[in-house]
């Protein structure tokens, strides 16, 4: 199988471990933190998150995206700041 229906019980528990399987995939490559973001601040696809800087917070996205593009084909957007 190649994808997953959208609206399945088991949806929200394949996604989830599915983008965490990708960030543990690309760990080496990016590093722990992005690991970290992924595991404890995403539900399904919504992810929240603060930092004490502007550049910690870009660093984390970019290397975040490109983790999970690189890895999984997966494409974060939407990305909103205050």
């Amino acid at each position: 199988m190649t994808v997953h229906v959208f609206g399945n019980k088991p949806s929200p528990a394949v996604a989830i471990y599915g983008l965490q399987r990708t960030a543990a995939d690309a760990e080496q490559k990016y590093g722990p933190d992005v690991v970290s973001f992924v595991n404890r601040n995403f539900y399904v696809d919504d992810g929240l998150s603060f930092h004490d800087t502007p550049a910690e917070a870009i660093d984390l996205l970019q290397r975040t995206r490109s983790a999970l593009e690189e890895f999984g084909n997966l494409r974060l957007h939407k990305i909103c700041s205050n």
